[in-house]
């Protein structure tokens, strides 16, 4: 009785170990995927048009 108490005690703890490492790992990643996004599209500004300085140019076409 004693040893399948000690062993579902082992047993529990380590999958609380298990658990927080993937948690963790999967928390790291997620900000790195976030952090490239952001490096790829937000805080990347082309300047297209240097008369008003903003990040897309855009033709309009009166008819």
């Amino acid at each position: 009785m004693q040893t399948e108490k000690v062993r579902t005690k082992k047993n529990i703890v380590y999958q609380m170990i298990f658990f927080a490492l993937s948690l963790s790992i999967l928390f790291i990643e997620s900000i790195f995927i976030l952090l490239s996004a952001l490096r790829k599209g937000a805080v990347k500004k082309e300047v297209l048009s240097k008369k008003s300085k903003a990040g897309v140019d855009l033709k309009i076409i009166i008819k």
